[in-house]
């Protein structure tokens, strides 16, 4: 994918966002009625650097569900979020940017103006088409004018089948790379892979700009929108809490959370609008038993990875092994399904895969 198409891409997805998106939708924060009880009204600019507030970078995968958490952000404390390419035009200096830096899709643009990091990560399985979803939306644009052009297909519809399949075979290897090391990189305080001669070094951002690039909380998509309502409130309160640690950073009280996170959940535009049962499900947007199993290795590398030295003992890394885990179990699931239907095999076999 070129520069250009990067951009088109992720500029053409921000002023979705910030144009279109508030039109339709509003823009939404939660105002404490007591007794548990909230509801919405319209956020707030604020500059933060005039506050002198702790700021929050917001960061995953594309497809990981940045987009569900930025509105809680703002449901929660009442002050509108920016984005890395600035094309919402609130400037570098709100509360919270989300970005997909360092993937190709994201650009460091806020400079110096964060100050913590919250990384949001989802299964490769579901991430990866949901990536895709957009970008077949807009036509695989090679330019903002297409992408702008294709505006009204957003959000609306999953790609068939048979698209989706011949852009997984092309990229499954690249998209895979870039979600291990994307969580490689934040986790290990942007660690980059090569200088040009094979050496591993430290993004100079995480040196310059911010100065401690390891997230503060990891959130587990599934957890978010999986149906145990008590799993969901726990997953969200690790935003409370970052918010709560946070300097100059007002919140809803906190007998009022519960009713934030499901006013937000159930607002389903907020992060997949019109998509739901128009096109082929997620589910039927599958890989290869092969690749399936590539996934699966390359997730016990990580998982193996970060139970060792200098990670074990880390509150954060033991977090992401828990997640990794049920990653691995998942797609070990879905690998001996893939693998007998491609293969005709009984369903009581014994099959291998690493």
């Amino acid at each position: 994918m070129t520069a250009v198409a990067i951009l088109s891409v992720t500029a053409f997805l921000n002023v979705f966002y910030s144009a279109q998106t508030q039109q339709y939708l509003g823009r939404y924060l939660s105002t404490n009625l007591g007794g548990g009880e909230c509801e919405w009204t319209a956020p707030v600019p604020m500059n933060a650097a005039e506050t002198n507030t702790t700021t929050t970078l917001l960061v995953s995968y594309p497809g990981s569900g940045k987009r569900l958490c930025w509105r809680m952000l703002e449901a929660l404390t009442g002050y509108e979020a920016g984005d890395d390419w600035d094309l919402s035009l609130r400037g570098p200096h709100t509360p919270f940017i989300k970005t997909s830096y360092p993937h190709p899709e994201g650009v460091w643009s806020w400079e110096d103006s964060m100050d913590q990091v919250m990384i949001i990560i989802r299964n490769p399985r579901y991430a990866i088409p949901s990536y895709h979803a957009l970008r077949n939306e807009i036509k695989y644009s090679e330019s903002w004018a297409d992408s702008f052009s294709n505006i009204d297909n957003v959000y609306t519809k999953h790609p068939p089948v048979l698209m989706w399949e011949e852009w997984r075979d092309l990229r499954f290897e690249t998209e895979i790379d870039l979600w291990c090391w994307y969580i490689d990189f934040w986790m290990q305080d942007g660690l980059r892979r090569n200088d040009g001669l094979n050496n591993s070094f430290q993004d100079p951002h995480c040196i310059t700009d911010l100065q401690n690039c390891r997230p503060k909380a990891i959130l587990q998509f599934e957890k978010i929108v999986g149906s145990d309502e008590a799993v969901m409130i726990q997953e969200l309160d690790k935003i409370s809490t970052l918010l709560d640690a946070s300097a100059n950073m007002p919140i809803i009280a906190q007998e009022a959370r519960p009713c934030v996170y499901k006013k937000v959940l159930d607002t389903k535009e907020f992060y997949n609008p019109r998509r739901i049962g128009n096109g082929p499900s997620i589910e039927e947007r599958n890989f290869t038993y092969q690749q399936l199993n590539t996934m699966k290795s390359e997730i016990s590398k990580m998982k193996e990875k970060y139970t060792i030295d200098p990670f074990q003992d880390m509150p954060l890394a033991q977090n992401l092994v828990v997640i990794l885990d049920g990653y691995i179990a998942e797609l070990s699931v879905e690998y001996v399904t893939a693998f007998q239907n491609a293969n005709d095999v009984p369903e009581n076999a014994e099959l291998g895969g690493s």
